[in-house]
């Protein structure tokens, strides 16, 4: 993005960054409910969330200091704040990929982090929690009805 040289292109990266971007709440709060209990869970979503805004406070510091570069390189200073966001994010895609553990049934394939017997106590301690949980086959007509709720609209338009 900060070596964009049109607008249309700008625009066409952020919506992409927006699609690839948008998995991202779900699967990582869906990852950590495999490995954890309900009541465990919250507190760890609550974590999550609390890191996220804390570091998302420190966004206008470092958009205020990259702005500073103005020139250097040949590039405006807003463009520095896109490039060194990229750097940041590459850094810590890579840290994550080398120490996020897989689902819990195949976290001796990817990390060696569990022994045999330490993957059947989680799974088993995990399934004992779920027990109360009753599955209903998908039907995509039941999926559907739930757009008909007026309070789902509502809350949607407010969240966002």
């Amino acid at each position: 993005m900060g070596l964009s040289k049109q607008w249309t292109t700008l625009m066409g990266l952020r919506m992409a960054l927006g699609v690839f971007e948008s998995c991202f709440c779900p699967s990582a709060i869906f990852l950590v409910s495999m490995w954890y209990l309900r009541w465990e869970v919250a507190k760890r979503n609550a974590f999550f969330y609390l890191v996220g805004n804390s570091v998302g406070g420190f966004g206008g510091v470092l958009a205020y200091g990259l702005q500073q570069m103005d020139g250097i390189g040949g590039h405006e200073g807003w463009r520095w704040i896109f490039i060194w966001e990229g750097i940041i994010t590459v850094i810590i895609a890579i840290v994550g990929y080398v120490f996020l553990v897989d689902f819990p049934e195949d976290a001796a394939k990817s990390k060696f982090f569990l022994s045999n017997e330490e993957i059947k106590i989680m799974v088993d301690r995990v399934e004992r929690d779920r027990g109360d949980a009753h599955l209903e086959a998908f039907s995509i007509w039941s999926y559907l009805a739930e757009a008909r709720d007026w309070k789902c609209w509502c809350f949607g338009s407010f969240i966002n």
